[in-house]
């Protein structure tokens, strides 16, 4: 199991400042909902995680303070760390992910087949694809044939999210996965979020509709203007005075 913590992290992308000075930690199975409105930096809080790939030689990004998982700094590891950490870390990062000339069944398997120590296993590949296909609810999917293109949105986050899972991560990293779905399908991912198999896992994810979270997580972030506000529960989220949450909450039942 890992923790998620940040110490004095400020970030800058562009001459813009997302984050200053800001310091926080997950214990190990907790949950965090990273909110806030569009173009506040949610995502690069996740990206933060991960390592920023693709970012750390960019010239635009200057990084202060450090991100730790497990007490080890990410920003120390070298090359074969980091794609350990990647190991450790599943993530969500959106439809996108998903190959579009390969069927689901293979979409799913991708993890196991390339970072899995039983990769050369086909029958704990297909026992295991099966096992995370039917957790979150697409079992069916299987042994169609059906490629990205002909699932609907809800299906193939799902699919993505079963690739996550499927490697039994310690931190998973899900950006904006409520956007464009229903508020029944909303509470199907949460529900597979928050269920007692997950317990082990450090989940954090980001969403704009703070309203659709508010009761789900453990502790939640509220990004605003360059702000970053901790919130440790739900009970103080729901006391929050700060307007945009008051503002997010105001249709809440």
């Amino acid at each position: 199991m890992a923790t998620v913590e940040f110490q004095n992290v400020t970030l800058e992308v562009g001459g813009k400042y997302f984050l200053e000075n800001v310091s926080f930690q997950l214990d190990s199975g907790a949950s965090m909902a990273i909110t806030g409105p569009p173009g506040c930096g949610r995502s690069l809080v996740l990206r933060l995680v991960q390592g920023l790939p693709g970012m750390q030689k960019d010239d635009n990004v200057r990084l202060w303070g450090d991100v730790l998982i497990g007490g080890e700094s990410v920003y120390d590891l070298d090359e074969k760390g980091l794609v350990n950490l990647r190991l450790r870390v599943g993530s969500v990062m959106g439809e996108r992910e998903l190959v579009d000339n390969m069927d689901v069944d293979r979409n799913i398997s991708l993890a196991l087949t390339y970072h899995s120590e039983n990769s050369m296993d086909n029958g704990y590949i297909y026992k295991r694809c099966r096992e995370v296909a039917q957790w979150v609810g697409i079992e069916d999917l299987l042994g169609t044939g059906l490629r990205p293109v002909h699932l609907n949105q809800m299906q193939r986050k799902c699919v993505v999210l079963a690739r996550a899972l499927s490697l039994d991560p310690e931190i998973i990293l899900l950006d904006d996965i409520c956007a464009g779905i229903d508020a029944h399908n909303i509470n199907k991912l949460l529900g597979i979020l928050t269920e007692e198999k997950l317990s082990h896992c450090t989940r954090m994810l980001t969403t704009s509709r703070l309203s659709t979270v508010a009761r789900a997580f453990t502790s939640y972030a509220v990004l605003n203007d360059g702000n970053f506000f901790y919130i440790r529960n739900s009970d103080d989220l729901l006391e929050c005075d700060d307007p945009w949450i008051r503002a997010e909450l105001s249709n809440l039942a």
